[in-house]
């Protein structure tokens, strides 16, 4: 088997499950990005909108609109911070941890589906050959 044969294959891949995720996400009514956004603040609860964007590694911008939606979507609620007006912390609403548990379980499940039948050997070998491209791919940065 050829490499381009392999790249096309990995292409498509990942263009399935893209596929997969964003039309699960458009009968939820979420945006591509904005599960991780809930993901974090269920982890992170009343973390600030500056280190959301630390922690996902995105702009303040971005958070922003995704923020405004979420609020909007009445999945997260924002609270002001008492010494500093201009902080506002941010947390799941009873809403936001149902959606954020369902997406979760939801995207184990998709995960999960890509594996099956795969033995615990081929896993193993998967991931390391993962890790090799990513490393490759670093390389190529660098």
């Amino acid at each position: 088997m050829d490499d381009r044969t392999l790249q096309r294959n990995f292409r498509i891949l990942s263009k399935r499950h893209r596929q997969l995720v964003s039309s699960y996400l458009d009968r939820v009514g979420l945006y591509f990005g904005q599960p991780r956004l809930l993901f974090l603040i269920q982890e992170n609860p009343g973390i600030t909108r500056k280190d959301l964007a630390i922690l996902s590694e995105s702009l303040k911008e971005t958070i922003s609109i995704s923020i405004k939606r979420l609020i909007k979507a009445q999945l997260v609620i924002q609270v002001e911070n008492t010494l500093d007006k201009r902080i506002q912390h941010l947390y799941l609403s009873d809403k936001g941890n149902e959606v954020a548990q369902l997406i979760h379980t939801d995207f184990n499940r998709l995960n999960d589906s890509m594996v099956t039948g795969l033995s615990a050997q081929d896993k193993e070998t998967l991931n390391m050959l993962f890790e090799k491209m990513l490393n490759n791919l670093k390389d190529f940065n660098d």
